[in-house]
């Protein structure tokens, strides 16, 4: 349902599927016609992928970038990532308000509570709310000049046949490295008839959302990202 909050989907009236009905319903909650809509949007999500604590923002607004900054000073194992598409390109739950973030909380077993990641999750979300309630009284908290990003530039797919069966999966050099390093000529698949197939591409990039389980369906084995440093207004 995550991919099902683009615009041109919710106003299509011929998507009725279970997941289309419910993203029109949530839709209609949050963004009520002829009201303003939400201010903020934090969804919450677990992952199969060693994320760690990652924050990926509805936009790259300023007010944004300023927040996951403190988020980052205050939690240095809050990790950043910029997604490659923001407003009405964007399908997410968290593109239905310029203010807000999605919050990917790995790994862990779908289906699995993990009480240490609960706590984590659950100081991140106040963390947030602290610093929006700041703004709100006109006290705004102080932030870094400065913000670790890792930006998604594309993905990869498994190796597959040509009837769309996977071939290979994910190097064991490299499973649970999101965030590391991924050289060209690197391992990235081990085919299951034993042979190991290289990064191909022509720069370092680094990995995230390597084999999660949800994108199998998606044809995603990982999103590639660069790691970038930016330059924040301060308040």
């Amino acid at each position: 349902m995550n991919r099902c909050f683009a615009e041109e989907d919710l106003s299509n009236p011929d998507l009725m599927g279970y997941e289309d009905r419910r993203a029109k319903e949530i839709w209609a909650q949050l963004c009520p016609k002829d009201q303003h809509g939400a201010d903020a949007i934090l969804d919450l999500h677990s992952t199969t992928a060693n994320m760690g604590l990652t924050i990926l923002p509805s936009s790259k607004h300023p007010f944004n970038l300023q927040l996951l900054a403190y988020l980052s000073e205050i939690d240095p194992s809050v990790r950043v990532c910029l997604g490659e598409h923001y407003g009405n390109d964007a399908p997410m739950l968290r593109s239905l308000s310029a203010f807000g973030c999605t919050i990917e909380v790995g790994p862990i077993a779908q289906g699995v509570v993990n009480a240490r990641q609960l706590q984590q999750t659950e100081m991140l979300v106040h963390a947030i709310l602290d610093y929006l309630d700041a703004q709100n009284r006109g006290k705004p908290l102080p932030t870094p000049s400065h913000l670790t990003v890792y930006q998604a530039i594309g993905s990869i797919d498994y190796p597959r046949n040509s009837v769309g069966e996977l071939q290979a999966a994910i190097h064991p050099q490299l499973q649970f490295k999101d965030y590391e390093p991924l050289h060209p000529g690197e391992p990235m698949f081990l085919t299951f008839t034993g042979e190991s197939l290289p990064y191909p591409g022509e720069s370092t990039v680094f990995p995230v959302f390597i084999n999660e389980a949800a994108y199998y369906e998606k044809h995603i084995a990982m999103v590639l990202t660069e790691k970038q440093q930016l330059q924040l207004e301060t308040a």
